[in-house]
């Protein structure tokens, strides 16, 4: 059965599936069938990131001039829970994490994640 990869136009999410990728195959926690869950982890995160980078301050005005907060708040906050939801089927919530047995014990999933270099 081919791999499957990160499709080329996301390639934002391209890096950080592949970390997740790695960094759950060593710790035996990856299978090919959860690439697909992967990819959509690593858009989920590079969504928010993107969503984070592109407002200016918490709040914008409407076009009655009315200051509201900003709609990519919304963005980041859904972009975000679908993440969470993902790192917990992952292992790589604190509560996920007591659930699951690696192959090297003291390395946890996130931990993995997160050595490989800052997000």
């Amino acid at each position: 059965m081919p791999s499957i990869d990160m499709p080329e136009r996301a390639t934002p999410a391209a890096h950080v599936f592949k970390r997740l990728k790695r960094s759950l195959s060593y710790l035996g926690l990856s299978k090919r069938a959860d690439h697909p869950a992967l990819m959509l982890m690593a858009m989920h995160y590079s969504l928010a990131m993107k969503a984070f980078s592109e407002m200016e301050s918490l709040t914008r005005d409407d076009e009655n001039g009315v200051t509201r907060k900003h709609p990519l708040l919304q963005v980041i906050r859904d972009s975000s829970e679908m993440f969470k939801s993902y790192a917990a089927e992952f292992g790589m919530t604190p509560v996920s994490r007591e659930r699951i047995t690696t192959r090297e014990a003291e390395l946890d999933p996130f931990d993995a994640f997160m050595k490989e270099k800052e997000l």
